[in-house]
């Protein structure tokens, strides 16, 4: 019995993994703070899962004039949910803490590119966290 359940889990998993389909983000924009480019802005694509931890699907810095350009992808059954942290010091008061800033990317962007234009990163949000 026991080897009869191994089995039909094994063709279970087999089978949602064939159903899997490879679904692609690009994510561009400009970090601002203040009203002023931000550069060397760590920005991280990543992938929400229900059961496992968050996939990271990329990760880049923006360059001296405060812009990236992010891609990736994954592959899952249903659609995917990415989302877009920024890692930075924008307001920060104390010297070597680092503010995470999440968005949620719209679902209608999979497949296709989600220009965010300006991302005010001095307004807080209320998923950011800060690490010191």
């Amino acid at each position: 019995m026991l080897k009869f359940l191994l089995i039909c889990v094994l063709l279970g998993v087999t089978s949602l993994s064939v159903l899997a389909r490879v679904q692609k983000i690009s994510v561009k924009g400009t970090a601002i703070c203040n009203k002023k480019r931000l550069a060397n802005v760590k920005v991280i694509l990543k992938e929400k899962d229900t059961v496992t931890l968050d996939d990271v699907l990329a990760t880049v810095s923006t360059d001296s004039e405060g812009d990236f350009e992010i891609s990736g992808e994954d592959s899952e059954v249903f659609s995917i949910e990415p989302y877009i942290v920024f890692e930075h010091d924008c307001n920060i008061k104390q010297q070597g803490c680092v503010r995470s800033t999440e968005f949620e990317i719209p679902k209608k962007y999979i497949d296709g590119t989600y220009d965010m234009t300006y991302v005010t990163l001095d307004i807080i949000q209320y998923k950011d966290s800060q690490k010191c």
